[in-house]
């Protein structure tokens, strides 16, 4: 099972990792990426040219100074810039130069397109950059704390502070100018603004703020930009490992326990266990493949106990005519009188004659039940085949009077002639050993349109409830059908029913009007592709 779950762990992360991973190679990336810059392109196309037919015609100080206008009236930035100055690769420059609008997938997005065929190209930006979120997000706060601050003494100021520092959970604390070394681009930050920042790390950001006119600022340290780091991440890849890990094992686990009851199942089997069945759960998988099997063990031990009683029988009846080629022998040694001899010799023949009989109908019923792929279905008139059999057999027995009632003259079906017709001739021959004075067939459709229906009906001693059934199996015979003189064995009928089985249908018997037995032959109507 370690094996099993590993692998499945394998091919399901593997892919997982791949497309979470943010590579040039992740095709969601890369999806995303086409998406928006489809959205965006369609978008500001027209913003575009609104600029360009908003700029005089080009002239670098007219054109700057009235692109410093449009853009103020802009809410993302918009930057003229130059192509020597952007770092884009072959295709993207490719596209920039042939008057195309190009999509920059950064932090943040931006858009460029040349500006008319200068080297000029207009930089509109799609979203706010780290640096607008930060201004945006707290000079609301610095607003009101200013404004909290103005006017207060020295020892007022020191006490507004501890008590703000109760309210926000970050260090406030106050600084000099001097002490905080301001850089030139902070002292642009703080004259546009009124307050500026600093980025000790990629997460966290420290604000300075001026305390009314002095010279001192108070300091915000370290106020987190994203609730996202390190520690979450990885307590969410856990959580999202653990998840699926233990999902993936609620699975697999019943999975092989199945396959290891089909798998213990079938070694019993081999093993001679005709018993052995696999107890696989319903809901399971495998559930279908552990029914099929369990089936498959049903068929196989049914088989194999049915091979065991055909041996047996075919054992029994081959001794009865041995012993008497035995005794005949031994008889036709011991006496001198011819006329002994002669019928020694006839009773010889007669075994000869069994053993023969015995042996072809054996070989018969064994191709029946194992040469299906041999079959040959071909369309027939399957009602001229019945009168075929019909006229030979009651032409050959004159002594019973025949009766065929056919529905129709002219049914065809997709069957093996020769088959179907040891089948019929099997009934009839029956029909007339155990027949009084009458045989009755009848032959038509039945109701359902599925099936061609063959009735063998006699007047005969019939076959008792209990016996209808086990009629049909190999060296079976009624009691009532098995007077002296009869030297079946029992296999013409369950030769009858392989091959109604062949058709896709059935045999059964019932009791018929006459009084004797009623064989009803059923084969199945199709025509053969």
């Amino acid at each position: 099972m370690f094996k099993s779950f590993i692998g499945l762990w394998l091919l399901v992360f593997t892919p997982l990792f791949f497309l979470i991973y943010p590579s040039s190679f992740n095709p969601i990336i890369k999806f995303n990426t086409h998406v928006e810059e489809q959205r965006y392109i369609e978008i500001y196309g027209g913003t575009f040219d609104l600029i360009e037919s908003a700029l005089p015609p080009y002239n670098t100080d007219n054109v700057a100074s009235e692109f410093n206008n449009i853009r103020g009236q802009f809410g993302f930035d918009i930057v003229l810039t130059s192509t020597s100055a952007l770092a884009l690769n072959e295709d993207l420059a490719k596209v920039l130069s042939e008057g195309g609008i190009v999509f920059v997938n950064d932090e943040p997005e931006y858009l460029l397109k040349r500006l008319y065929k200068t080297d000029s190209v207009i930089q509109l930006y799609t979203d706010f950059s780290a640096d607008e979120e930060i201004y945006n997000g707290a000079k609301g706060t610095v607003a009101l704390i200013k404004q909290r601050f103005a006017g207060l003494s020295a020892t007022e100021l020191t006490d507004e502070i501890a008590s703000l520092g109760n309210k926000f959970p970050y260090d406030l604390s106050l600084y000099t100018a001097t002490q905080i070394a301001i850089t030139p681009t902070e002292k642009e930050m703080l004259h546009n603004g009124g307050f500026f920042w600093r980025e000790p790390n990629a997460s966290q950001v420290s604000f300075y703020i001026p305390v009314d006119s002095s010279n001192q600022f108070l300091v915000a340290n370290l106020i987190p930009t994203t609730s996202v780091n390190a520690s979450v991440i990885l307590i969410l890849i856990g959580v999202f490992i653990v998840a699926i890990s233990i999902g993936m094992f609620l699975w697999v686990y019943p999975l092989w326990r199945d396959l290891n009851r089909l798998v213990s199942a079938t070694e019993q089997l081999g093993q001679g266990e005709l018993g052995s069945r696999a107890f696989v759960s319903s809901i399971s998988v495998v559930a279908k493949l552990g029914r099929t099997f369990n089936l498959m063990a049903d068929k196989l031990s049914q088989l194999l106990i049915g091979q065991r009683t055909l041996t047996n029988a075919i054992a029994h009846d081959l001794r009865t005519p041995l012993y008497r080629l035995k005794f005949a022998v031994e008889m036709l040694d011991d006496t001198a009188d011819e006329s002994k001899k002669a019928r020694y010799k006839t009773s010889i023949d007669n075994s000869i004659k069994d053993l023969d009989h015995l042996v072809n109908q054996t070989l018969m019923l064994s191709r029946y039940s194992n040469e299906k792929e041999l079959v040959t279905f071909v369309d027939y008139n399957i009602t001229a085949i019945v009168l075929e059999e019909f006229t030979a057999t009651s032409s050959s027995h004159v002594g019973i009077h025949w009766e065929l009632h056919q529905v129709d003259n002219d049914v065809r079906l997709s069957i093996d002639r020769l088959a179907v017709k040891r089948a019929i001739n099997n009934l009839l021959s029956n029909a007339n050993k155990f027949a009084t004075s009458k045989v009755h067939v009848h032959t038509y459709i039945a109701d359902s349109k599925q099936n061609f229906v063959i009735e063998v009906s006699d007047d005969g001693p019939g076959i008792p409830d209990n016996e209808q059934e086990s009629i049909f199996i190999p060296f079976t015979q009624s009691s009532s059908t098995n007077p002296a003189g009869n030297n079946g064995h029992g296999l013409g009928l369950a030769i009858v029913r392989q091959i109604a089985k062949w058709h896709d249908g059935q045999i059964s018997v019932s009791t018929s009007s006459l009084g004797g037995a009623k064989f009803t032959l059923e084969l199945a109507i199709r025509n053969s592709q």
